[in-house]
């Protein structure tokens, strides 16, 4: 399963619904590295102390780079989403890429946007 950055802040944040999920689905979890970066990005108020502490937990999950393939399919996924007029954010498109490579699903709580294509199975908690 690949753990989206909604999942990740909420299951970091301690939320009971995320770490009940975790509990659930065991211990095999990968995420994208524009997730990763997402979740760097979002703690500009954290204690260095802080990030250091989620810095830790979030390398014990396998990290999927970005490579060739899913920039370019990511560019294409994005390509065609606003053709029908329902584009979503770049970084978003670069994570189904993801999923849809490794043939995992996304766990999200962002499931209309991830709903959108077509190649990627959703789940929510």
């Amino acid at each position: 399963m690949l753990l989206d950055t909604t999942f990740l802040a909420d299951f970091l944040r301690g939320e009971k619904s995320a770490r009940e999920k975790a509990m659930v689905h065991g211990e095999y979890f990968i995420t994208s590295s524009i997730c990763i970066a997402e979740i760097s990005a979002g703690m500009k108020n954290y204690s260095e102390e802080q990030k250091e502490r989620v810095k830790t937990a979030l390398k014990a999950i396998t990290t999927v780079p970005v490579s060739f393939e899913i920039a370019w399919s990511a560019g294409e996924i994005s390509s065609s989403l606003k053709k029908k007029g329902l584009e979503i954010e770049l970084p978003d498109c670069i994570i189904a890429a993801t999923a849809a490579q490794v043939n995992e699903p996304v766990l999200t709580k962002n499931t209309s946007h991830f709903q959108r294509i077509a190649s990627v199975k959703v789940e929510t908690y």
